[in-house]
């Protein structure tokens, strides 16, 4: 092959785009029920066969198993018939934000892997492979033309022709679909390397057009143009394939060939110009002459120098692996080789015909004609005529298989009838902006009023006596007393205090007791040890126990620091439950509370005097009868908000869309919009009229709520009354704080305690393990001193001179024997 194709090793699920794309494959069509997968979801799985069987038919043409032309065809047309499917999927849908699936790609040019979650970049890969199997059949029918073949050489010339330009403009669309920057890591759809290969591919197409106008016998004229195009273009494939930004990618031999066609064609522009210009009568034509000969002339032999002669060692070493190209394919190595010896021919060719021109006519000027030679630069250069482009309309019109595989995603809502209706969501936001503001308003409205404690400042004002009572001992209960069953009742909270502290001294008297037995076993059997070593001296050979006792000590003393630290945070906490036991045991006091809130006046509860007086004030009523204005307009805004929701939800701009649109773009779209947003017309004015009527009950509301503190604020009795309800909040909450402080120690001298419970087991163990051993040592010792003295004395004993008479004593007599 011309070119190694794509690969892709991951699988992918095409389906999952179906079942998390918010409905963009369900049916479109109005009152359809759904039965069963929808059509767009079909034609997923379809599109998922298509892409299997496109990997299949390029693995087969890469592997050899099917190098023919059949299947190199049917390759082409799996790989389009993909392509134009997935083409027409991301003409319909934009799912690139939802990530929805991995697309991994493996480069052509330098085998490293590539992965996105866009369509684009899956489109962009087959047309890579599209092309790269175009360019080989393309390339594969230019080796195998015989200009002696009459009949098929035209036909043959113009399929490798359109071949060529079709996956020259394949590479070219890949930068439209998918750009990247020149740096990115997929290398294949870097800018640089895809314009050198789609100039590569149209400088190939320019070329054969050439030889057909050759074959044709075209005018010297014609000729003369048609090689300065493919020179020019061949000039550009030379100067893309060498550019700094990409050096490396591209092999030697591609660069080598280019310059070599270069020098030809533009060595065959200049012969021909020579004859265009000796078939004129114009004066001074022999010296023009004899220019353009000289300059094919030295086109020629510096091509011949460059890449035939200093450079066919180089070109050849490549060829045989030496250097290493990038590309390893066998198929492309015998391509360039043959493309190289072609061209090398064709140039020594030229120049054998060049010369045998060129000496006569110089003859023949130098004794007849005498005419000047101008330099190069002094002549026109012939007429660049470039005759082909990229197209890749071919791509999509003759491989698609439509008998095979129908188009898909028909039922599908075009991708720009969708940005259509996001467009006049869009506008449908900007233009109900009123109502908007309305629903901003409403939250204003309520935290304007939270701020001035309304309307639970006016509340507390008529609330009697006997339901602030009830809403004390409530909040007793639900914060001070919790899940405790009293029966109801609010408990003794004093009772509840010391208990909790009784609790916690007693929880710490155990851990301080647990440490100091801890303590006291390690000094203990530490003395004892040190007693031991004072009575017998070096023979009490055995490790110090402070030295073994060292880690346990520490242990020892870190928890000691935490029960000190502890201990100084109970004593805050003890002084708190001390400093207000009394104060905090009236929480609980119902008789004393209701003596209380009324002021201090006694009397059974019920609706005091407050309440009383409020409801005859003026600027209270004032102040309650704004509130229930703005309470009434608040409620019918929510009802009004509610239709406008219901509106919005039955708002369908499709069928207006779908009439105004051409097939390719949405005709008026600006008038499409407005023509809808007249219904919502009633609605914003509504909206207007209720924002100006909340403005106005705001600011009554504000210059009311004025007299209205001012009032409050010179009633003495109500001012009692609510620094008192205000000084049983605090009372609660320091309550709580306390019983959570104590709470927590209790809680942390629990904890507490299994350790210091197995700190002490260890002390204990390490005391019993060293009582062991000092018995053993003091048995050994008491031994060896026995030992030591009975040697001592069997000593003194040797030294006497004492004799003893060793003979055995006599015998005893036979007893007794009866006769």
């Amino acid at each position: 092959m011309f070119l190694s194709c794509k690969k892709s090793e991951v699988v992918v699920e095409l389906s999952v785009l179906a079942t998390a794309s918010d409905g963009a494959f369900d049916d479109q069509r109005r009152g359809a029920k759904p039965s069963g997968p929808s059509q767009g979801q079909r034609d997923l799985w379809t599109l998922q066969q298509l892409r299997e069987r496109s990997m299949s038919a390029v693995q087969e043409v890469e592997s050899g198993t099917g190098a023919d032309e059949i299947a190199l065809f049917n390759a082409i047309s799996a790989v389009a018939s993909y392509a134009s499917q997935l083409r027409a999927l991301s003409a319909k849908v934009n799912l690139d934000d939802r990530k929805l699936v991995q697309f991994v790609w493996t480069n052509a040019l330098n085998s490293a892997s590539f992965s996105s979650h866009k369509l684009g970049f899956e489109l962009g890969a087959v047309l890579f492979n599209a092309a790269t199997l175009l360019c080989t059949t393309g390339r594969a029918t230019v080796m195998s033309i015989d200009p002696a073949q009459r009949s098929t050489f035209p036909a043959a010339i113009k399929a490798a022709c359109n071949a060529l330009l079709t996956a020259a403009a394949a590479f070219k669309e890949i930068k439209t679909v998918f750009p990247l920057s020149q740096d990115s890591a997929c290398v294949d759809f870097t800018p640089a390397v895809l314009d050198a290969l789609e100039a590569v591919l149209i400088a190939d197409a320019q070329e054969l057009f050439l030889k057909k106008a050759v074959f044709d016998n075209m005018s010297p004229s014609t000729i003369a143009k048609l090689a300065s195009g493919t020179a020019e273009t061949f000039r550009r494939a030379h100067t893309l394939l060498t550019a700094s930004s990409i050096n490396g990618v591209f092999p030697a031999n591609w660069i080598q060939l280019a310059r070599g066609k270069l020098g030809l064609y533009e060595g065959i522009s200049y012969y021909n110009q020579s004859k265009v210009v000796a078939a004129t009568s114009d004066s001074g034509k022999y010296g023009i002459q004899i220019a353009w000969l000289r300059a094919a002339q030295n086109a020629l032999k510096s091509v011949h120098v460059e890449v035939f002669d200093g450079g066919a060692n180089v070109a050849m070493r490549i060829l045989k692996g030496v250097t290493g190209a990038v590309l390893a394919d066998t198929s492309s190595g015998f391509y360039f080789q043959e493309s190289l010896n072609r061209v090398k021919a064709e140039v020594m060719a030229t120049m054998e015909l060049v010369k045998g021109v060129l000496l006569p006519a110089e003859k023949d000027n130098d004794i007849i004609y005498v005419e000047t030679v101008p330099a190069l630069s002094a002549l026109t250069i012939p007429t660049v005529a470039i005759m082909v482009k990229p197209d890749i309309a071919p791509l999509f019109d003759i491989y698609i298989t439509n008998k095979i595989f129908p188009p898909l995603f028909e039922t599908l809502t075009p991708l720009y009838i969708r940005q259509s209706q996001e467009r006049y969501l869009k506008a449908r936001t900007a233009y109900l902006q009123p109502i908007e503001d309305l629903q901003t308003a409403t939250t204003t409205c309520r935290t304007g009023l939270a701020a001035i404690n309304l309307p639970n400042a006016i509340e507390s004002v008529f609330k009697p006596d006997s339901q602030i009572l009830l809403e004390m001992q409530q909040s007793v209960m639900r914060d001070c007393v919790g899940d405790v069953e009293f029966n109801g009742q609010v408990p003794p909270l004093a009772h509840m205090m010391q208990s909790a502290a009784s609790l916690l001294l007693s929880q710490r008297d155990k851990t301080s007791q647990l440490l100091r037995a801890a303590r006291a076993a390690l000094d203990t059997e530490e003395a004892e040890d040190a007693e031991m070593r004072h009575g017998f001296g070096a023979r009490w050979a055995r490790i110090e126990s402070s030295k073994l006792t060292r880690g346990l000590k520490e242990a020892i003393g870190g928890y000691t620091d935490k029960l000190d630290e502890a201990q100084a945070s109970d004593a805050i906490v003890l002084g708190k439950v001390d400093g207000n036991l009394q104060n905090l045991a009236l929480l609980g006091d119902e008789g004393l509370l209701s003596v209380l809130i009324q002021g201090g006046g006694g009397g059974p509860l019920g609706e005091s005097g407050i309440a009383a007086e409020a409801a005859s004030r003026d600027e209270v009523n004032k102040l309650k009868g704004a509130l229930a204005l703005l309470n009434d307009l608040i409620s019918k805004r929510e009802l009004f908000l509610q239709d406008v929701q219901a509106a919005k939800a039955a708002d369908d701009i499709l069928p207006s869309i779908l009439e105004a649109s051409n097939g390719v773009h949405v005709m008026n779209e600006e008038d499409v919009f407005l023509a809808n947003l007249k219904k919502y017309d009633a609605f914003v004015e509504t909206s207007l009229a209720s924002l100006k009527t909340q403005n106005n009950i705001m600011a009554l509301i504000t210059t009311r709520n004025q007299k209205f503190v001012e009032w409050v604020q010179t009633n003495e009795r109500l001012a009692k009354r609510t620094e008192f309800i205000a000084d049983h909040a605090r009372g609660v909450a320091l309550f709580k704080e306390i019983m959570t402080n104590l709470g927590a120690g209790i809680k942390f001298y629990t904890d507490f305690e299994p350790i210091l419970k197995k700190l002490l087991v260890n002390c204990q163990d390490f005391c019993m393990t060293r009582g062991i051993e000092k018995k053993e040592l003091l048995a050994e010792l008491q031994q060896k001193s026995i030992s030591q003295e009975r040697q001592v004395w069997d000593g003194n004993l040797s030294n006497l001179n004492f004799k003893f008479d060793h003979n055995p004593p006599p015998s005893a007599p036979p007893p007794f024997k009866r006769q």
